[in-house]
Order: structure tokens, then C-alpha cells, then sequence
């Protein structure tokens, strides 16, 4: 996948090729990657793969006050750090339960893409069977956002 991304030459190709390997994989179903508008603090998705319509079913915030800034993107935006939602057991997933259930996932996963302190995003990656991010899982995919390339690779983009 990182080979992959280091062919493309915009932040937007990037974060739609890591989008389509995730989902491409026998893995998850489907993936996304959003960023956080800090004058106001909307969570707009910037990539998606795997599944049309999802996103614009849910709504995302990062406001802690809200339930749609209560899940697992929102806690990885305030946080910095991998948010899992196993089985959607948890009172917190509530917003987007049925949603999730009509498109068949059951797991989700939100890696902050951070680098050097800077948050430039969160990657969403959603599995079709419960409990699919054990402790393993979870560290592994949360890599994927903690790696120097990704997020160095989204930075410098950005630039161009």
C-alpha cells in the first residue's frame, strides 16, 4: 500500500489509493479518511472506498457534547490515538448503528493520521464481522496512521 501511495503525486490521490487497498482487502469492507475543519469544527470526508452512500448517511463532529462527536472519529480526533468499535455494543455507537448495520459492517476502526503532533486527518476502516480489531489488529492498522510515510507522504503533498 505504501508503494502505492508514494507513486501519487496530491494529498487527494493518496488518501484515495490507501482507501481503495484497504478496502480491496479480504480484511475490511470499507475505509475513509476525513479531515477536521478547525474554524469550525466539521469532520469532512477527503477519500472513501468500498461502499457508496455510507457517509452521507452519518453525520461526524468532534464535539464532545454531541453524540455524532461521541464515536469512534470523533474520540481519535480529540484523542490522537486508535479508537475501536467491536460488535457496535457500545452505547457511544448509537448514532450510526443502523446505518452500519444496513451496509453490513460490524467492526470499525479510527486511526488519527499524525505526524510530528500535527493531526492531518482520520482514517475510518470498517470490517463485516464483530470484533474484527482485537488488540493485534488494532496496533497493526493503527501503524498505518503512526508511520512516518503515510502522514509524511500527506504532508508534503499538501504542500505541493
Amino acid at each position: 500500500m505504501t508503494d502505492a501511495a508514494i507513486e501519487q503525486s496530491t494529498r487527494e490521490e493518496i488518501e484515495r489509493t490507501v482507501c481503495e487497498h484497504l478496502a480491496a482487502s479480504e480484511s475490511y469492507e470499507f475505509a475513509w479518511i476525513c479531515e477536521v475543519d478547525p474554524s469550525t469544527g466539521s469532520v469532512m470526508p477527503r477519500a472513501e472506498a468500498g461502499a457508496e452512500g455510507y457517509l452521507k448517511e452519518i453525520s461526524l463532529s468532534i464535539d464532545l457534547d454531541s453524540p455524532a462527536g461521541r464515536g469512534p472519529t470523533g474520540k481519535a480526533i480529540r484523542t490522537h490515538e486508535t479508537q475501536v468499535a467491536n460488535a457496535f455494543e457500545d452505547a457511544d455507537f448509537e448514532p450510526w448503528r443502523e446505518y452500519a448495520e444496513q451496509y453490513g459492517y460490524q467492526s470499525a476502526a479510527a486511526i488519527p493520521i499524525v505526524h510530528d503532533g500535527t493531526l492531518y486527518g482520520v482514517m475510518g476502516v470498517y470490517a463485516d464481522r464483530p470484533k474484527a480489531f482485537d488488540d493485534q489488529e488494532a496496533s497493526v492498522i493503527g501503524q498505518v496512521g503512526r508511520s512516518s510515510a503515510t502522514p509524511s507522504l500527506l504532508a508534503s503533498a499538501s504542500r505541493r
